[in-house]
């Protein structure tokens, strides 16, 4: 596999074992021939550094529903400092929701402490940030996310593909209707099918992760403290 990914790595393309391999050998098809690819100790330091190269590139940390809770978000980015890592994945919720404020309370808490905060990571760490918001985020303060972006503070994911490195990553915040009272990310089943039909159809599935704000349904990640399913 080191040497297969090497290759890949090196020829921008997925290959495919073909009959006729042999222990020792391995036969793949590029650009309609047939290459051989030996694994031999000589050729091991070569691959072990490009699969190092390759996987450093999709290695990331993510960390969802935070909630406001800044004591969290400071472990998180102090974990993103000191790990190789190709970016902090920041996967919705990640304000305080409280009361009938909510609204402005979120919206200071991003532009007061969340976005100096991860400016301040960028400066030090030099990792990129790819964030989105989740159901209990008011979508009204979208417009910080987006000032963030062009000032380059971080990318946003929410229903774009992001390339990193070989890879790519693709975000999505709408859920399906809860019982909870904010609505702003709520969508009908249907309505989120569509969007994913269109989302995953600019993207490589095989060479992509999904970041998903709603949990799978009717398990154990969408259960209520009174043990029904959102």
């Amino acid at each position: 596999d080191i040497a297969r990914m090497a290759l890949e790595f090196k020829t921008h393309t997925i290959l495919r074992e073909v009959p006729g391999s042999t222990p020792g050998q391995s036969i793949f098809r590029i650009n309609n021939r047939n290459v051989s690819l030996v694994w031999e100790m000589l050729y091991l330091p070569i691959c072990l550094r490009t699969c190092i190269a390759i996987s450093l590139a999709m290695r990331f940390i993510y960390a969802t529903d935070m909630h406001g809770n800044a004591q969290l978000f400071e472990r998180v980015l102090k974990e993103a400092e000191k790990k190789e890592i190709g970016a902090l994945v920041i996967g919705g919720d990640m304000t305080p929701f409280l009361g009938f404020d909510a609204m402005r309370i979120q919206r200071a808490f991003i532009e007061d402490y969340f976005l100096p905060r991860l400016e301040k990571f960028a400066i030090k760490a030099g990792k990129p940030v790819l964030a989105m918001m989740g159901n209990d985020d008011f979508s009204i303060n979208y417009d910080l996310l987006e000032k963030a972006e062009d000032n380059g503070t971080l990318k946003i994911m929410h229903n774009r593909v992001i390339s990193l490195g070989r890879f790519n990553i693709a975000g999505y915040s709408f859920i399906a209707p809860t019982p909870f009272m904010l609505k702003d990310w709520e969508k009908s089943e249907d309505e989120i099918a569509a969007d994913l039909r269109k989302l995953s159809s600019k993207t490589d599935m095989g060479r992509t992760v999904f970041v998903f704000h709603t949990p799978p349904a009717n398990t154990s990640l969408d259960m209520l403290y009174n043990g029904s399913h959102a």
